[in-house]
């Protein structure tokens, strides 16, 4: 378990995984003469990795091995077009642009029709996660 500022997101993240229900529950917060000892140049990558990281582990213990649910392949598919497809087309749209002057239109349309499938394929699997998540 994670100690410190992620603590909250770890246990969270363990009990979505367990199918829990969790609740927001209002608490005015004191502080009195206290100052915060978060350092922020610190706090976001580690917070960030660590978000990234449970994000992860939940998809693979929820989605794969508990149940399998098909919106693992929707953000499987998704990630594989931003990453290997989309990331190299822009690469490509700027040194064609860089070398010739012009707009390459052939590689742009491309570019964005892939780029809004696997945007759209990304909000399909997020819909389908709060779906289940409000079922169980």
């Amino acid at each position: 378990m994670k100690k410190g500022f992620g603590y909250n997101a770890d246990i969270l993240c363990m009990l979505n995984i367990q199918g829990c229900k969790v609740d927001d529950v209002e608490i005015r917060p004191v502080y009195g003469n206290e100052k915060s000892k978060i350092k922020l140049w610190k706090y976001i990558p580690e917070v960030s990795c660590l978000l990234i990281r449970l994000f992860f582990r939940r998809l693979w213990k929820r989605y794969i091995v508990r149940d399998f649910n098909p919106l693992v392949l929707f953000y499987g598919f998704s990630f594989f077009l931003s990453i290997f497809v989309v990331i190299p087309l822009i690469v490509r749209f700027f040194v064609l642009y860089n070398r010739y002057g012009q707009a390459p239109q052939t590689t742009l349309i491309i570019l964005v029709f892939v780029a809004f499938f696997a945007f759209q394929s990304m909000l399909f699997a997020i819909w389908m996660d709060m779906d289940y998540n409000k079922r169980r």
